[in-house]
């Protein structure tokens, strides 16, 4: 499939977009992994290339033995005509694999306007985009992001939403995944992956669903796999978790609002010392008591 794109791809702009291969994508074989995850950001290469949370659960997934986790972005206009005309399914970034042939595809929604991106991703994939017309053999959807703290606007779209950070929830996900996988059906699976903390299906889940907040940052090494994109994209710049001042962090959350609340006290308490580190979002006491 992809030697038919590779023809064409002086024709589009920027085809660095499309090509992966870049340095710093792990050693090991994605296409044979008992479960196949690919991750998306719905918007072009070099936005999603910025985004430190895609980075976060691509390292975290790619660490698990039984488990490989490759990458997808949105197509710049070009890219898409020439996909459709020729009918070829949007595709990974690491082997060229259709998104269709996952076990799971996973989306970030980082604000609201990437909604309609979201759908396009999937319709590009040759992948039914109402949740209730698609077939077992389909891969389970699943998003999160700040957008689907209120998941009902997705609903239809979308098979379980994942609510909160990520990174305390992803390993428990697909462990409970490679148990099940090869004995329940696509929607008793979708069932039983509601039960874990954080995990909202619109269709299976009946309790509230608390939002998650990660609680390792004081155990946390950081990133082991660090991809160098193949073309300049909008924050080409190592990020980190940054030490921060308390006035910094305040300042911040004004500007950037209180959807995530709270301060993960017991994340910065390292051998009885309160780290000079914050988790950015507080609640409008805890910026009280900070100033």
């Amino acid at each position: 499939m992809f030697n038919k794109i590779e023809d064409s791809l002086i024709n589009f702009q920027k085809p660095g977009r499309y090509i992966g291969n870049e340095s710093g994508i792990p050693d090991k074989d994605f296409k044979n992994a008992p479960v196949r995850v690919v991750i998306g950001y719905p918007d072009i290469y070099e936005v999603g290339m910025s985004n430190q949370g895609i980075k976060i659960i691509y390292d975290r997934i790619n660490r698990l033995d039984f488990a490989s986790c490759e990458r997808v972005f949105s197509c710049w206009i070009d890219f898409e005509n020439f996909l459709r005309k020729q009918k070829i399914p949007l595709y990974s970034l690491e082997t060229k694999t259709p998104l269709n042939q996952f076990d799971i595809i996973g989306i970030s929604i980082q604000y609201e306007l990437l909604f309609t991106n979201f759908l396009n991703i999937l319709d590009l994939s040759q992948i039914e985009v109402f949740a209730k017309k698609r077939k077992g053999t389909y891969p389970i959807i699943i998003c999160g992001g700040p957008s689907v703290v209120n998941p009902a606007p997705f609903a239809p779209f979308v098979d379980l939403f994942l609510i909160g950070e990520a990174e305390g929830v992803i390993e428990e996900l697909l462990n409970k995944f490679h148990l099940i996988k090869n004995k329940y059906t696509k929607k008793e699976i979708i069932n039983e992956l509601s039960n874990i903390q954080g995990i909202y299906s619109p269709i299976y889940s009946k309790n509230i669903v608390k939002r998650q907040i990660y609680q390792g940052f004081s155990e946390d090494n950081g990133l082991k796999s660090y991809i160098i994109p193949n073309i300049d994209i909008v924050q080409n710049k190592l990020v980190v978790e940054i030490p921060t001042h308390r006035k910094i962090v305040y300042n911040l959350a004004k500007k950037i609002g209180f959807v995530y609340e709270g301060i993960n006290r017991e994340s910065f308490l390292k051998d009885g010392v309160f780290l000079d580190q914050w988790q950015l979002g507080l609640t409008r006491k805890e910026v009280k008591e900070l100033i």
